[in-house]
């Protein structure tokens, strides 16, 4: 028998749909509403319009499921988010990086939007930026590449310069970082420009670095040294250390060291006082002038028992029987080295010859008319010569009885000597045999005074010649003169060509003077100094030597010189008007140049804050009064103490000054800084018949043709520019095809144009220009421009300035 189920009241055998078994209480259950077929855990078959999901009829999938055609929930497909069916990938809605395609859900990867696109949140290529050249939106700061020559910002921005501390990279196309400490740079390897936040850095071979490996820092640069430096410091020639084949002189460096130095350690010392040439270890291999050589070292004086070879400069050995001598033999002595011996014109005997008497250790000369004698008068005879016998005074005469003052004839009569004899051998003044007191034998004639170049012999009584090179003398030797013969100067009592070092020649005596302690040379004077010693810098106007330069001078450290700054600057540190360092009140520094605030002519007055005219006798000027100009007019120089002074023409120049009238001054060196000015006016009226014909007529046609072409200039411009009004300025312009060079424009030297007649009103000259050279040989213009009257009412046009220039 079968089983049988209640369902309400009735009892079946088979439960109906919608129902089912259950066996535990017997009886038919229902399902879940909406399920027409089910058991006790699920239900299988869902009524019309509903899908069954999870054992579960619902009236539409979740998410992510789709009814079929078996009305079951199926999954969709992965990529879809929602599905509509009947197929699983009929999507209807796509997941996150999917888009929606004509029911399938594409992969942002398979879509490609053209550049200057991208695809937006629907699917769609939108625009981009115009900057950028493929975006992931459509602001600036969503690029990911740019345009051509834009490069892409770490905050995705496309710029045409890369920011700071970055560099466009061309071939990455974007902005990369610098090298470490830099701050503008061309690439990761070439910095420009470092910072500075963290202390000094430098620029040198494209990197920052703390400190110069090579040259020296200045404006955060490191800047190369001079030509064979290895190393320098303050300066490109202020050299610290040298390159190989090269050695260190003072602070240069070159090939070899001149000349009184040798090298050690790289570096040329000086030799030791007097020496010309040495070696390595300061031992003298030559001399210097006034210097002798004697055991590797140069000496003034050579030691006792050597004398002085002028020809070889060195001290040579006296002979041996000498104890001192003076040359040029070795045995010309002045002493004798044995105890005993007797000195007879420089030699050493044992005794005195012949015709000779001991006077202390030296044979002196007897009379002539003694054959031995115990002193050197006539009345000092011992014994006579030959025919010859002693008188009642000592004296020795021929054998006749003639006295003093009287010679025996070739008859042995008894004749007068000349009034000027004390003996003779004849009547003749020029046979003289001695003389009487206070007269000297000279050329066997007695003089009462020996002439230039003899000195006298008082025990002889007689005149000796000096030496050669003594115009007076007091003895016969080199170091015995009192003045010298011409072309010779006086050193203490001897005679050189020049005068030695630290010395200078007196004009008026002809002797070389002692320099001042501070002067190394000098010249005129003992305080008027060419050269410093070490530890002074040379003021060449003055001559002077200074521990320090002064105030408006700067240290030339090449020359070793104070150098004047250039006028308007109040402290530098090179010549020229771009190297000032600091300026006067109411002045502004631009790349090393001090200009004024106020216009040309005028001064400033930090006070109020205005200006005022400068002294009529400048240009320009610092301040008030006729002692602080700064650049003065033609024909006038810039003196030190800032006057402006004429330094050519009638003042100067006297009953010839009518050509200066019409040309400019060209200034000698000792008239200050002068305004060196290159005329147009060629010629004066008085001065055009003295020019040679072909010149004249070259620059009459020169100047007629210029005449025409600035005619027809005047003609064209007027023709395209209406009147405008000239703005009144001034300031520097850097002048790029330069006309002039080093040599021919020096340093800071300022330059105008004379065109002008004398007497020429000022304002007819107001566009002159005046021309600057700097230190790196670059020419600046100083331009200076005013409103012209009566052009108020005309078109105002705006005159751009950019004063800021980098000068390397």
């Amino acid at each position: 028998m079968g089983y049988f189920h209640r369902l309400k009241s009735s009892c079946h055998k088979l439960c109906p749909e919608r129902t089912f078994e259950d066996r535990f209480l017997m009886r038919c259950a229902r399902c879940d509403d909406y399920c027409e077929s089910c058991d006790a855990s699920e239900c299988y078959l869902c009524e019309e319009g509903f899908f069954l999901s999870d054992g579960k009829c619902v009236e539409s999938c979740k998410e992510g499921f789709y009814g079929d055609v078996k009305q079951e929930c199926e999954p969709c497909h992965r990529t879809c988010r929602s599905c509509g069916g009947p197929d699983n990938n009929d999507c209807d809605s796509c997941e996150d990086d999917m888009f929606l395609d004509k029911g399938q859900c594409i992969s942002k990867s398979e879509i490609k939007c053209p550049d200057g696109k991208f695809l937006n949140g629907q699917g769609e290529c939108e625009q981009c930026d115009s900057s950028c050249r493929t975006c992931s939106g459509p602001g600036e700061d969503q690029c990911d590449s740019c345009q051509k020559d834009m490069f892409l910002t770490n905050s995705q921005r496309c710029v045409s310069d890369c920011p700071r501390e970055t560099h466009g990279n061309r071939t990455s196309g974007r902005c990369e970082d610098c090298s470490a400490g830099c701050l503008v740079c061309q690439d990761s390897h070439h910095c420009v420009k470092c910072k500075g936040s963290f202390g000094p850095l430098y620029l040198q071979d494209g990197k920052c670095v703390a400190e110069c490996k090579r040259g020296y820092p200045e404006a955060d640069v490191c800047h190369s040294c001079a030509v064979g430096c290895a190393s320098c410091e303050g300066g490109a020639d202020i050299c610290q250390s040298c390159e190989e084949d090269y050695v260190r002189f003072k602070h240069t460096c070159m090939h070899q060291c001149p000349s009184r130095h040798f090298v050690k350690d790289g570096v040329c010392e000086l030799c030791p006082n007097g020496c010309a040439e040495c070696d390595q270890t300061s031992k003298c291999s030559a001399c210097g002038e006034y210097y002798f050589l004697h055991e590797d070292q140069c000496l003034g004086d050579c030691p006792k028992g050597y004398f002085t070879n002028t020809e070889q400069k060195r001290c040579m050995l006296c002979h041996s029987d000498c104890a001192e001598c003076n040359g040029p033999d070795d045995d010309d002595c002045t002493s004798c080295g044995n105890y005993g011996d007797v000195r007879h014109n420089g030699k050493c005997l044992i005794r005195c010859p012949p015709e000779t008497y001991l006077d202390g250790a030296e044979c002196r000369e007897c009379d002539k008319s003694c054959l031995t004698c115990s002193g050197p008068h006539p009345s000092s005879c011992l014994t006579c010569r030959d025919n010859m016998k002693k008188d009642v005074n000592g004296h020795c005469q021929f054998f006749s009885d003639c006295s003093l003052h009287t010679f025996a004839d070739t008859d042995g009569q008894c004749k007068s000597c000349h009034k000027s004899c004390l003996r003779c051998s004849g009547a003749g003044k020029e046979l003289c045999l001695s003389c009487n007191p206070k007269h000297f034998l000279f050329n066997q004639m007695c003089v009462s005074t020996c002439p230039d170049g003899y000195y006298v012999d008082e025990d002889k009584q007689e005149c000796v010649q000096c030496h050669v090179n003594c115009a007076s003398c007091r003895g016969h030797h080199s170091n015995d003169c009192i003045s010298c013969k011409p072309g010779l100067l006086l050193l203490g009592h001897s005679c050189f060509s020049t005068c030695p070092p630290s010395y200078f020649v007196n004009a008026t005596s002809r002797a070389c003077q002692e320099c001042d302690h501070t002067c190394e040379e000098c010249s005129g004077s003992s305080r008027f100094c060419l050269s410093c010693r070490d530890g002074y810098f040379l003021m060449r106007k003055s001559g002077q030597c200074l521990r320090t330069c002064p105030s408006n001078y700067f240290l030339h450290t090449f020359d070793g010189d104070c150098q004047r700054c250039h006028p308007t600057c109040k402290t530098c540190k090179g010549s020229g008007a771009v190297s000032c360092t600091s300026c006067y009140d109411g002045f502004e520094m631009y790349g090393g140049i001090c200009s004024s605030l106020c216009l040309i002519g005028e001064y400033p007055i930090t006070v109020n804050n205005s200006c005022a005219k400068c002294d009529p006798s400048c240009e320009e000027c610092k301040g008030p009064g006729p002692y602080s100009c700064i650049s003065c007019p033609v024909l006038q120089r810039l003196t030190e103490d800032g006057r402006c002074l004429h330094c050519c023409g009638e003042k100067n120049t006297g009953k010839d000054s009518s050509r200066f009238h019409s040309e400019c001054c060209q200034c000698q060196a000792l008239n200050d800084e002068c305004i060196v000015a290159l005329s147009y006016n060629l010629f004066s009226n008085d001065h055009v018949t003295s020019v040679h014909p072909g010149l004249f007529v070259f620059t009459v046609i020169f100047v007629l043709v210029s005449l025409w072409l600035a005619i027809f200039l005047f003609l064209h411009f007027r023709q395209k520019i209406t009147s405008k009004p000239i703005v009144k300025l001034n300031g520097y312009t850097k002048i790029t095809d330069d006309p002039f060079t080093s040599a021919t424009l020096r340093d800071s030297m300022p330059m105008d144009y004379c065109d002008k007649e004398k007497g020429q009103e000022e304002d007819e000259d107001e566009d002159e220009d005046i021309v600057y050279m700097g230190m790196d040989g670059i020419v600046y213009r100083k331009f200076k421009y005013s409103l012209l009257e009566g052009d108020e009412e005309e078109e105002v046009v705006e005159l751009e300035y950019d004063d800021m220039y980098t000068f390397t």
